[in-house]
Formats: C-alpha cells, structure tokens, sequence
C-alpha cells in the first residue's frame, strides 16, 4: 500500500506545481513589478490576520461553554 500512495504522489505533485503554484510564481512576479501598494501592505496585512486569528483562537479556548 506504501508504494502505491508513493507513486501516487508523484502525478499529484506534478500537477500541483504545474498547474497551481507556477502559475502563482508568474502572477506573483507580474505583481512585483508593477510596484502594486497592495504588495507593499501584505506582509502587514498577513501579520495582523494572524494577530486576529491568534486572539480569536485565545478567546474561543477562555470562552468554552460549561
């Protein structure tokens, strides 16, 4: 069973890199360079939709119905 889901994974893995995360290298590099504002926010915007994630999950864990 191990070496079926192994040769399972390489067609899988190839039409992953493929078809999803070249073509968002591409669109990642088209952005860059057209100096987008939104690319220069995202890392702040990323940091603070983990801030709220993280303190959602804190409240969420204090909160527990008895």
């Amino acid at each position: 069973m191990g070496i079926f889901v192994s040769l399972l994974a390489l067609p899988i893995s190839y039409a992953f890199v493929r078809w999803i995360e070249l073509p968002t290298l591409r669109l990642r590099s088209r952005m860059l360079k057209s100096r987008s504002p939104l690319i220069a926010c995202a890392p702040y915007l990323a940091w603070g939709v983990s801030l709220i994630g993280i303190a959602g999950l804190i409240y969420a864990a204090t909160h527990r119905p008895s």
